[in-house]
């Protein structure tokens, strides 16, 4: 992706051909043999040209020097190969501003925000992950409070929720209700992030704030979603309501 391109732009050119090579296939920074393909789709409408990885190093983000990372298609498909041990580190799915397209409007989107989902190891070693605002909560839950088992946090969110599937593509199974929550959800992480941008705390810990807020809210969201037909008007309005300026002083003063 444009991103990941950037951060190898002041490299030797022997280093760029060395990177080349590596990234033949769309991905970078396996050690050893690739011997699991992840699949799957990343979504809040489908998003084409979000970046993919798996977060080796824990930081929320997608660190695309030494990380496995690829960009999704104009289906908002991905595709990873990655290592066995691999399997075990959550995926992460960058959605970034003026690149990242999504398909519900077929415009780019105009903030940056991270999406995420639970380990392939942690799902039965399931080869097909979706990455969507909502496995992004389920994948914080699992974050925040280490002794769930992946059964808890689902269990959890769909609670929550008052949904039944929170891991699955409810664009293809066309459910409207959880992809009108799931937009409403990614515009909260969206503003969250820009809100917070400037605070010296890394990127996990301000995912799981801000997912944690829309949680708490999560009952003024869902009548929201099912009254009202979301306009870009209305879906900001209803954002700034849930993230008052002083909600935010609570994660400064932690």
């Amino acid at each position: 992706g444009q991103k990941c391109k950037l951060l190898f732009s002041s490299y030797l050119i022997v280093l760029l051909c060395m990177l080349f090579l590596l990234s033949c296939g769309g991905s970078a920074g396996n050690s050893g043999t690739s011997v699991n393909s992840i699949t799957g789709k990343v979504a809040d409408g489908y998003l084409i040209n979000a970046t993919v990885c798996v977060d080796v190093n824990e930081n929320g983000k997608c660190d695309c020097s030494s990380e496995p990372y690829t960009t999704s298609d104009e289906n908002g498909t991905y595709t990873l190969n990655i290592s066995s041990s691999q399997m075990n580190y959550y995926i992460v799915a960058e959605v970034i501003k003026g690149t990242t397209i999504d398909k519900d409007d077929n415009n780019p989107v105009d903030a940056n925000y991270t999406l995420m989902s639970p380990p392939p190891e942690m799902l039965g070693g399931n080869n097909t992950i979706i990455v969507t605002p909502i496995t992004t909560m389920v994948a914080n839950k699992l974050k925040v409070e280490p002794g769930l088992t992946i059964e808890d946090a689902k269990n959890s969110i769909k609670n929550s929720l008052n949904i039944d599937n929170v891991l699955d593509d409810y664009i293809a199974d066309g459910n409207k209700t959880i992809h009108n929550i799931a937009r409403v959800v990614a515009k909260g992480i969206a503003n969250g992030l820009t809100q917070l941008a400037s605070q010296d705390y890394n990127s996990t810990i301000k995912l799981s704030y801000i997912t944690d807020l829309i949680l708490r809210n999560i009952s003024s969201i869902i009548l929201y979603c099912i009254k009202t037909f979301l306009t870009n008007s209305g879906t900001v309005a209803l954002i700034t309501n849930i993230f008052p300026p002083k909600s935010l002083i609570i994660l400064s003063e932690a």
